[in-house]
């Protein structure tokens, strides 16, 4: 927000998606639970997941968990477009 209380029209879809939950997002991931293990055993964080939840994981490791999941589906689009 602004320092006039204004949202910035950037934000304003972002704002309208979070909740009540200490400025967390309730709205459900595109990634599977599946694909996000993978990710984190790959990344070497699946360890605080399993302890904490994904709710435990720092940020950077999220962000790196996104690219990976990016660099996959790439990969899945080129090995499809050589079919």
């Amino acid at each position: 927000m602004s320092a006039s209380g204004h949202t910035k029209p950037c934000l304003q879809g972002f704002h309208s998606d979070v909740k009540e939950m200490g400025g967390m997002s309730r709205r459900r991931g595109i990634m599977s639970d599946q694909l996000k293990t993978e990710a984190a055993k790959e990344l070497g964080f699946y360890d605080t997941v399993q302890r904490e939840g994904w709710g435990g994981i720092k940020s950077r490791d999220a962000g790196n968990m996104v690219k990976l999941a990016v660099q996959m589906a790439e990969q899945h689009m080129q090995d499809a477009n050589r079919s």
